[in-house]
């Protein structure tokens, strides 16, 4: 069934996304409650917390911006007119935090590699890749501690689930049980003949 195949694409990309793509932290601190701030640093690794620390104090520095942002994103004609203005008052800023820091790392890793100095030059060109990639990748799957909202991992089965669906007409469960019945025997054997060698030597 291509349902199913879709489904375990779909799942794995979520899956890695959430795992292992960096995302760009889209909300100040400022709009969450006190406890829901603790939560969010006693759960949240250093590294993590001093980036969104560093963010925050960007965007408030590049607040001003926010104005640009809404005239260019909010649709004054809508129904939801005033939250798409809020959200943007957050957001414009926090995007113009990482176009400034994309734009200072780029100048330093031409800096350093203008220099000749490899590692200063290898740090920042990584760093930039990552902020990039931060910036433009999708924050639907964003973890906790990017807009101190509660996630759970959701991973479910279908009621007909049985693993013998995904035992291709090519290969049965039988033939698996087989090559682990020979792979055993094969082990046995190579024990016997350790044991038979190990004998000789101390002979």
């Amino acid at each position: 069934n291509k349902s199913d195949l879709v489904f375990w694409h779909e799942r794995a990309r979520v899956t890695t996304h959430v795992m292992l793509n960096p995302a760009w932290p889209w909300q100040l601190m400022e709009s969450t409650s006190e406890e829901d701030k603790k939560e969010v640093q006693n759960n949240t690794p250093p590294e993590q917390i001093a980036v969104n620390f560093y963010v925050n104090i960007l965007a408030r520095a590049l607040s001003f911006t926010s104005p640009v942002f809404e005239r260019l994103f909010v649709d004054t004609a809508s129904k939801d007119a005033d939250s798409q203005r809020e959200k943007w008052k957050i957001r414009g800023p926090m995007l113009m935090a990482g176009v400034v820091t994309e734009v200072v790392l780029v100048l330093l890793t031409c800096l350093f590699f203008h220099l000749g100095i490899p590692i200063p030059c290898a740090f920042f060109g990584a760093a930039t890749l990552v902020v990039a990639q931060s910036l433009l990748s999708c924050n639907k799957y964003a973890t906790p501690w990017l807009d101190q909202k509660k996630y759970f991992l959701w991973i479910c089965a279908r009621a007909d689930f049985d693993p013998g669906n995904f035992i291709s007409d090519d290969v049965e469960k039988e033939d698996i049980d087989a090559v682990k019945e020979q792979l055993e025997k094969v082990g046995a054997d190579l024990g016997e003949q350790i044991k038979e060698l190990t004998a000789l030597v101390k002979v």
